[in-house]
């Protein structure tokens, strides 16, 4: 059923907005700014605020809402009204223009991932793909140990070079160098498959930018019978679950050797 409505044309002002009460619905023009009109909705008792205009190309007449009488001014009503009189006249549309808007902002959320929503679609569609069984598993216990807790609920377009910083810093404390760069590595593997799929923009990568640091290289030394004297006590003090890297030294046919060993829970004693 067609909605019948009582045309008048008025200067907008808000002594007779604010009383303005009638049985039947009414369409009331601004004399002052054209195409401004507002609607009166006889049953809900509501004022609303469109702008009149044509689309510059294809001619068909548009009717925008600028808004409702109770959620602004009347004086922001008629600026909001000029602002897109002065939209119109350079040949766009204002409400092609705000549509544009919703759907980029709509296609923001969709991409707006936390970094544990992205890493779960990493895993199935790259890392499951493209890597090995053992790494795959590498990965997910590097993620679970070291990003997860830190960086697992931010979202991943809002992370910058300095968080990446402290990340890092934090591994490398609670680690090692070697293990800090790992999860580095990883991160930035993660954040490059993003780019591809347009959650984070092209050359956004802050991993990039990390200076890596490197373990302190250990220097191979020969034991004297101080240096035994300080392993055999070291050892006599308790060092499972440790790797221990030593030194035995000895003559052979002559000549001097170093054996080195890397000994995991236990130490074994080698002779020859």
């Amino acid at each position: 059923m067609q909605i019948m409505w009582q045309c008048a044309t008025k200067v907008f002002k808000d002594n007779w907005i604010k009383t303005l009460t009638n049985s039947c619905n009414m369409q009331i023009s601004d004399s002052t700014i054209p195409g401004l009109y507002l609607r009166y909705y006889a049953k809900t008792g509501q004022i609303s605020f469109y702008l009149a205009y044509r689309n510059s190309i294809t001619r068909k007449q548009r009717h925008m809402l600028i808004g409702r009488y109770s959620d602004f001014k009347l004086s922001e009503i008629k600026d909001r009204a000029q602002e897109m009189r002065k939209i119109i006249a350079t040949g766009e549309d204002p409400i092609e223009i705000r549509e544009q808007k919703r759907k980029a902002q709509q296609r923001e959320q969709e991409t707006r991932l936390t970094v544990k929503q992205v890493f779960g679609e990493y895993m199935e569609k790259y890392s499951r793909v493209y890597k090995k069984p053992s790494t795959q598993r590498s990965d997910i216990q590097e993620f679970n140990a070291y990003i997860a807790n830190r960086l697992g609920d931010r979202y991943i377009k809002e992370l910058e070079e300095k968080d990446m910083i402290e990340a890092y810093t934090a591994w490398v404390q609670a680690t090692s160098f070697s293990t800090a760069n790992k999860t580095l590595s990883l991160f930035s593997s993660m954040w490059d498959w993003c780019e591809t799929f347009k959650y984070v923009p092209r050359g956004s990568n802050p991993c990039r930018y990390i200076k890596k640091g490197s373990n302190e290289k250990f220097k191979a030394v020969v034991l004297d019978l101080a240096g035994y004297k300080k392993l055999f006590n070291a050892l006599d003090m308790g060092l499972d679950g440790r790797v221990i890297c030593f030194f035995i030294s000895w003559l052979k046919k002559g000549k001097s050797l170093i054996i080195i060993k890397h000994i995991c829970n236990k130490i074994k004693t080698v002779f020859q």
